[in-house]
């Protein structure tokens, strides 16, 4: 019965096989035809791993959302490309968890992290100047509770694929591709594998190496060049663009929920003009 009235798929088979392996412990080892079958399923379909966001897409991506009213979220996944957050850490964080240093950087509070032998919380330390600027911005105009990026997870993932969509982009580009370009990028910037793993709080260098794909990466950034101009203007004019100066000037969490419903009911205009097409970067209207 179960078989014919559900169509499952294989990360729901995967999980189903963990969920009754963790409830009934004694089964771990008998379920030879389950995990038959799992290691089958990977064989004839490998996963599809996402394509790593080079700095030069990240402007560009956040240039569409800026387009469209979403500066939090913009810069977000400027903030994301740039420490290698991963996309729960990113939509997670609370103004209460920006912590500004005298030194100048600031340090995001993750929580600790489940199953570590230490139990202490996990953190990222912010050093890039324009990123320390604007999470001093947000820290003040935001009460303690409100979220730093004004979106759920669903939501972030289809603004993604319309403006990847709109762009006419060939790329998979998903919320996991920000860490994937830091990955990448932090390669060939030359920073060694140990430090990576480390302040990307990789628990294993297998896990951290799923990221890794430096000749995408450098593809993808070298195929984009061809919208240098929009991207330099973006990053010329970051500070500007993602202008915060008051709580109105950033979307709180109470109104998140709402404005994430709009986005999924109108999902045809999310990054079009009046036409319906995609909305144009015109850097000297801009100016």
């Amino acid at each position: 019965e179960f078989l014919h009235a559900t169509k499952i798929t294989r990360s729901g088979f995967t999980t189903l096989l963990a969920a009754v392996e963790f409830v009934l412990p004694n089964l771990r080892r008998e379920l030879r035809w389950s995990r038959t079958v799992l290691s089958s399923w990977r064989v004839l379909a490998p996963p599809k791993h996402t394509a790593p966001l080079p700095w030069i897409g990240g402007l560009l991506l956040a240039s569409s959302f800026i387009l469209v009213g979403r500066h939090s979220v913009a810069f977000g996944l400027l903030l994301a490309i740039r420490t290698g957050l991963r996309p729960g850490e990113l939509l997670g964080l609370q103004a209460k968890d920006i912590q500004l240093t005298p030194r100048g950087t600031a340090v995001l509070a993750l929580g600790a992290k489940r199953g570590t032998k230490v139990g202490r919380p996990q953190f990222v330390v912010v050093s890039n100047a324009f990123l320390v600027r604007q999470l001093r911005a947000r820290k003040q105009a935001l009460q303690p509770a409100d979220y730093l990026v004004d979106i759920r997870y669903d939501a972030y993932r289809r603004l993604i694929a319309k403006a990847v969509k709109d762009r006419g982009w060939p790329y998979r580009f998903t919320p996991h591709s920000t860490r994937a370009g830091y990955v990448s990028e932090s390669v060939v910037a030359g920073v060694d594998y140990h430090t990576i793993q480390k302040t990307g709080r990789w628990s294993s260098a297998s896990s951290f190496q799923v990221y890794l794909d430096v000749v995408t990466s450098s593809a993808v950034g070298i195929d984009l060049l061809q919208y240098s101009e929009e991207a330099e203007y973006v990053a010329e004019h970051l500070d500007e663009l993602l202008h915060v100066t008051t709580a109105k000037d950033v979307v709180s969490a109470g109104n998140a929920a709402a404005q994430e419903e709009a986005d999924s009911s109108d999902a045809d205009s999310d990054l079009s003009g009046r036409d319906g097409q995609a909305a144009e970067f015109d850097p000297r209207a801009a100016a």
